[in-house]
Formats: C-alpha cells, structure tokens, sequence
C-alpha cells in the first residue's frame, strides 16, 4: 500500500512540474483542466490561473478630465496561452460615488459585453432633431496567444458606459471578470482650479443644454467668484449669446437660485409719513434636508436705501448696517426644515437714523454673515406719502 501511495504522489508532481514545462498548451476551460486522481491533484495549473486579470485607474482624476480604467488579461505562466480578446469578454463592473450633482452617494452597476456589437453615437442630437439608431449586433469573438507576461488590454471611460458625468466624490469600483476574478479600486474626482475651470468655462458655451447646466453648477459650487467674473466679463465684451448667458447667470446668483438658503424681504408697498417702516428680512430652508443656522436676531445684513427722484435727477442713497445688540452672546441656533424660516423684523428709521420723507424707495437688502448666501441681493421698492 505505500508503494501505491508513493507512486500517487510522485504522479501529482509530476503533473504539476508538467505545466510549467510544457511549450504549447491547448486552450481549456478551468473545469476541463480540473485533475482529480484518487484526490493526489485538484485544479493544478488552469488556465484562470495563469491568466491574471487586473484593473488599473489613477488614484485622483480632476474635475473635467475622464476617468478611465484599463482591464488587462496577462499571461503570467512560461509558456504561450490563447485567450479571448479583452474587447471581447464579458466584465461585471458596479460602482459607488456622486453621479453628475446629485445630492447624495449612489450605487450603479453595468455589464460591459463584448459579444455585442454597439454602433457608437457619432454626434450630439440637436432639441427636435431625430436620429436614427443602429441595433446593436452579435459578433464572433476574437482569440489570440499571449506570450509569457504579454496582455490584451480593453479601456473603458466610466462616464460614458456608467451613462453618468462623475462628480466631485470618492468613488469604489468593483470589477468582475467572466472567471469569476474580482478587482476593487478606489479613487477620487477633485476641482482644481488651474485645470478645471478652463474646461468647465468652454462647456458653458456648449450647444449641449445637459452639458451646459453640469459646468455651471460645477462652478456654481467650487468657484463662484470666478463664474461671477467671467459672467461680468462676457457682459462687458461677449457677443450677444455671451451677454445673455452672463446676464442669466448673475441674476441666478443674486437671486438665490442655486442655494439652499435664501434671503427674503417682505413689508408693506406704501407706508404713511407718520408710521415708522419696518421690513421682515428672513432666512429661508428652500430644500428638504435640514439646516441649521443662526437666528435672524443675530446676524448682520448691509443696508443701501435709495430714493427715486423725478426728472432723472441724482438719486439719493444711504447706506446702514444691521448688527445684533450683543455680539458677544451665546449663538442662537436654530434648525430649518423645509420651507422654514427665521425672521428679524427690522425699523427702517432706526436703521438709517432718520425718518424717511415721502417719496418713492428702493431697498437693497444683503447678508453680511451667513457664507451660503453672501451673493444674494434682494431689491424690494416702497413708496412713503
């Protein structure tokens, strides 16, 4: 019986040395190539083995360059190996991240399948226009022989086949071979200014209304100040579709469009020389997610008043600035749902130090604390008789 014994073992050895030494192997499936003698061999030396399958991205991609990935099938034995094209294969991928601006992390999976066909989009259809779609078709795959560390490689732009811009996040990208070999990588899509924003810039001028919006709320929230210059900028020398571009941004901006929290002024449209004038200037939650703030009572907001004198004389403008009594006091947090609002009523003759004549009035009402809504602008007009 250990005669016996010895003979299995030295069969099993032999057939692993046999797959390292052999010069041609035939192209199998992991299950045919399965050894299975008296239990002296299981699974020695498949072709799944020797064929590496791999996935490689950049660790940080800046907002406006496109993610891609490269899949390689390497050959890591000692002798020549046939395999399927990369192209060819079948790949599970699912992916983890912000997906163009949405509020939230979000999950999507595809399967990338190289037995198909797919005729690509040659070009963006214009609103109204109809464009004729080509149905996919089944082709043959391709096969070819690896030399020892050679590769085929497939590259994948995640946006296009994720069907989705990426935005600023850390994104977890899991990617499954037809084998049943599983990749995981991690990487990040972050704004720089130096090179994002020229690219964000030329997409505003984009014919593509999708691409348009996904540049101007890119801007919108990682560099403000500048989208403000360059809307004041096509103002001041753009051609007409640059000026009316800039003149729809900029009025977005004041009015609190793209924010979470907006400003609001409300009081009577005509006050009695007699009667003192007094606004509401709130701070609004216009989402439904919570926020929280300081009250209204203890922020600061800039004040211009001007009035409108007939016969296009020179208007007259003051100017005052709402400060809480005691600044040195605990803040006064509140929470803001959704549509909610904290108040501060304010006396317009107390603020600029004068009763205010009859006349016709415009106010305009700015914070001048609360970050998100530092570029709001708030016009509201009067009149006192």
């Amino acid at each position: 019986m250990r005669a016996e014994g010895d003979f299995y073992l030295r069969l099993a050895l032999s057939l692993v040395v046999l797959c390292h030494v052999v010069s041609a192997a035939p192209v199998v499936s992991a299950q045919q190539a399965k050894i299975d003698y008296r239990g002296a061999a299981k699974n020695a030396c498949t072709d799944s083995e020797r064929a590496r399958f791999t996935v490689k991205c950049k660790d940080r991609y800046y907002l406006g360059e496109t993610p891609t990935i490269t899949i390689s099938i390497t050959n890591t034995g000692r002798s020549p190996l046939s395999v399927k094209e990369a192209e060819y294969q079948k790949f599970a991928l699912e992916m983890t991240g912000l997906f163009g601006n949405d509020s939230g992390q979000d999950k999507k999976a595809i399967v990338w399948d190289g037995s198909w066909d797919i005729p690509k989009q040659t070009k963006q259809p214009k609103p109204g226009e109809l464009i004729l779609w080509k149905a996919p078709t089944k082709r043959e795959p391709k096969y070819l022989t690896l030399a020892p560390n050679e590769s085929t490689n497939l590259t994948l732009e995640l946006p296009r086949i994720f069907n989705s811009p990426l935005g600023v996040s850390k994104y977890k990208l899991t990617v499954k071979s037809e084998d049943g070999q599983t990749v995981v990588k991690e990487f990040e899509v972050y704004f720089d200014n130096e090179k994002s924003f020229p690219i964000l810039a030329k997409m505003l001028e984009s014919d593509d209304q999708g691409e348009r919006n996904q540049a101007l709320l890119n801007l919108v929230q990682f560099n403000r100040t500048k989208l403000k210059g360059l809307a004041e900028e096509w103002l001041k020398s753009g051609n007409e579709k640059q000026r009316e571009f800039g003149t729809e941004v900029l009025t977005k901006i004041r009015t609190g469009w793209f924010d979470a929290l907006k400003i609001k002024v409300e009081g009577k449209e005509r006050f009695a020389v007699s009667e003192n004038p007094t606004i509401a200037i709130s701070i609004q939650n216009g989402t439904s997610t919570p926020k929280t703030v300081r009250d209204a009572q203890q922020q600061k907001f800039l004040l211009e008043l001007k009035r409108v004198l007939p016969n296009d004389s020179k208007q007259e403008s003051k100017t005052c600035v709402y400060a809480p009594k005691d600044s040195q006091q605990k803040p006064k947090l509140v929470t803001l749902g959704e549509f909610d609002s904290t108040t501060l009523i304010l006396n317009l003759s107390e603020c600029f130090g004068a009763r205010l004549d009859a006349g016709k009035y415009e106010l305009i009402v700015k914070s001048a604390d609360q970050e998100e809504i530092k570029d709001q602008t708030v016009i509201r007009k009067f009149e006192v008789f």
